[in-house]
């Protein structure tokens, strides 16, 4: 069957010709191709549209060409309808199961429902740049892995952020005031057995909109216009699970992929493109946790399982660097349908000496990296420059592993996998949850080289101790967000 959303009392910003503008500002357009090549094995959406709409959507646009539907559907909730009986998705692995991970020796045991605390904690620590707002319970009552501010919106008086968890996605709208977010969408999938973990905001430049990318459990991503509620394409490749996904810094069309089944993908979402994929026989051992694009875009870091964590060559003059401008170019469109993506098997450099457990997050911060194990502790470090070989006698065929530790910060209590954090974008602070539902706030700009800790705790009284799995400031830093077990979201604004 066909798919459907419900949309509620909330509007978006802007009209078609506004929005135009904002993307014209973060992000060179493109005009659309006349032929846009479908894909058969792509699922399309049937919507339905409500009365009550986005603003500017008086009358809908026109929709992009999309092939026939082909399972996958989607399943319509109305916000705030009390009795609809939701089927919990399946818990995975140890982000949520109960159970004994046994990594290099030592047991760390992880419970997925933890003892709420009799007595609220206090809000923050000392002086925190932040302090407590309020909180949101999604209905589905399970982990919400994922939570992201739309980057292309401007941020007057307000803010969009979408989450995902179970198998849901759905879209929010926060004011500067600092009251509870307003509901704004609700995407479920139809598949009980989808558990969606990772997200991210990109622009499709063809139609000329900024789309949700979302994937998770089942493999299979999702490219969603929430201003039209509906999918646009889904992108098919990965043979098991996605964890993480982010959006290029440099071309808003293009997005990179993590997934269970070792390797990393780099995609075009206009063109639903594979363009390049990492990983193979000298690549990661172990399923890809994280990833990230350097500033210039010239390099991908991918985090592992396997307690590695690699940079691979994007820079233009290599084959993935010279088939990703090609793939922004509207001239060479068309011949896209048809090129394989690029396998590269051998990574630029990789470091296996800054962990010895899982690497379920990492960053690039300049030229540095900023990465997290499941050790209960976050490294600043780096390699040889990136225009240089690695240190060493390492090669593009033969890399070396010697890293330059900088500095460490202890993170009690985060002991467990996929628990990951977030820069906010003065780069001066860093947010990362725990176990115990504790937000913790590093100030890099006076990061030592000796171990520390946090210089900051955040906490909610409402929630006592739930696993807090993923952070998220606001394009302007002005607020926070955590998100983590039993479907709980919570809001911290700027002092």
């Amino acid at each position: 069957m066909g798919s459907q959303w419900d949309t509620h009392s909330s509007e978006f910003p802007d009209g078609p010709s506004q929005r135009a503008d904002v993307m014209q500002e973060s992000s060179a357009m493109t005009t659309r191709s006349e032929s846009r090549q479908s894909l058969g094995s792509l699922a399309s959406d049937e919507i339905v549209f409500h009365p009550k709409t986005f603003k500017g959507h008086s009358s809908p646009k026109k929709d992009p060409p999309t092939p026939e539907p082909k399972g996958d559907d989607w399943e319509a909730l109305e916000v705030g309808k009390e009795n609809v009986n939701l089927e919990k998705a399946t818990r995975r692995r140890s982000r949520t199961k109960k159970e004994v991970l046994k990594m290099g020796g030592s047991e760390v045991t992880t419970a997925s429902k933890p003892a709420r605390r009799k007595h609220a904690k206090k809000l923050s620590s000392g002086n925190a740049p932040y302090s407590y707002s309020c909180t949101l319970n999604e209905s589905h009552q399970s982990s919400v892995y994922g939570v992201m501010f739309n980057p292309y919106l401007p941020c007057d008086e307000e803010y969009y952020m979408a989450t995902c968890g179970s198998n849901q996605v759905n879209v929010y709208r926060l004011t500067d005031d600092g009251k509870k977010p307003e509901h704004v969408v609700q995407l479920i999938d139809s598949n009980k057995e989808e558990c969606f973990y990772a997200l991210t905001w990109a622009i499709d430049e063809i139609i000329r909109t900024f789309v949700l990318v979302v994937g998770g459990a089942k493999g299979i991503i999702r490219v969603i216009d929430p201003m039209a509620k509906k999918t646009i394409s889904t992108l098919r490749g990965h043979g098991e699970s996605v964890n993480e996904i982010r959006t290029s810094p440099m071309n808003s069309m293009i997005v990179a992929s993590a997934s269970k089944d070792r390797t990393a993908r780099v995609w075009n979402v206009a063109l639903q493109n594979c363009l390049a994929i990492y990983g193979g026989s000298e690549g990661h051992l172990d399923e890809v946790i994280s990833l990230d694009f350097h500033h210039t875009q010239d390099f991908l870091l991918t985090a592992s399982m396997d307690h590695t964590i690699r940079v691979w060559d994007l820079r233009p003059e290599t084959e993935v660097g010279k088939r990703i401008q090609e793939s922004v170019d509207p001239s060479k469109h068309e011949s896209f349908a048809t090129l394989p993506s690029i396998e590269n098997h051998f990574s630029l450099a990789v470091a296996k000496d800054v962990h010895t457990n899982y690497v379920d997050c990492a960053r690039f911060y300049g030229n540095f990296i900023i990465s997290k194990s499941c050790e209960n502790q976050i490294v600043l470090w780096r390699f040889g420059g990136f225009d240089q070989p690695v240190s060493g006698q390492g090669t593009l065929l033969r890399t070396e592993t010697y890293v330059l530790h900088t500095a460490w910060v202890e993170v009690p209590k985060s002991s467990i996998w996929f628990i990951k954090f977030d820069i906010d974008p003065d780069n001066k602070y860093l947010a990362v949850g725990n176990e115990e539902g504790t937000v913790k706030l590093v100030d890099l700009h006076s990061i030592k080289p000796e171990a520390k800790k946090p210089d900051y705790a955040l906490s909610c009284p409402e929630t006592g101790r739930v696993c807090v799995r993923q952070t998220a400031f606001s394009p302007d830093g002005k607020v926070l967000v955590s998100s983590g077990e039993g479907g709980v979201i919570v809001r911290y604004d700027r002092k």
